[in-house]
């Protein structure tokens, strides 16, 4: 007679088996499944003119290519250190003139109110 098997034998069975699959071999299911999702995804998607590399795709190959990247990279950064240094003066002497001018107004509408000046 026929035994039948449980549903939590058969999860069971198939964790154990899953455990002793390689990493190699997970790669290559993953990989085929990536390459499965591009050829739909080709066949499926048309577009107006068939360019081997779009703007962004040139872009990012620029900047993340080890010779050109590195140097694009400190350019920003000290472009942004720059910015940092000078536009802080700015906005600290836009404050400094705030509160200054509120100091000056308040030394008048003191002196106007009558008060001794220090």
């Amino acid at each position: 007679m026929n035994e039948a098997i449980s549903p939590s034998d058969i999860l069971a069975k198939a964790e154990a088996l899953r455990n002793n699959l390689s990493t190699g071999f997970r790669d290559e299911i993953v990989k085929s499944i990536y390459n499965e999702a591009e050829s739909i995804a080709r066949r499926a998607v048309k577009t107006a003119t068939d360019k081997k590399y779009d703007f962004d795709q040139k872009i990012d190959r620029l900047v993340t290519s080890p010779f050109t990247g590195l140097p694009i990279m400190v350019f920003l950064l000290g472009l942004v250190i720059w910015l940092t240094v000078s536009g802080a003066n700015v906005v600290s002497e836009a404050i400094a003139n705030v509160l200054f001018g509120i100091g000056d107004w308040g030394r008048a509408l003191f002196e106007s109110a009558g008060f001794i000046p220090w």
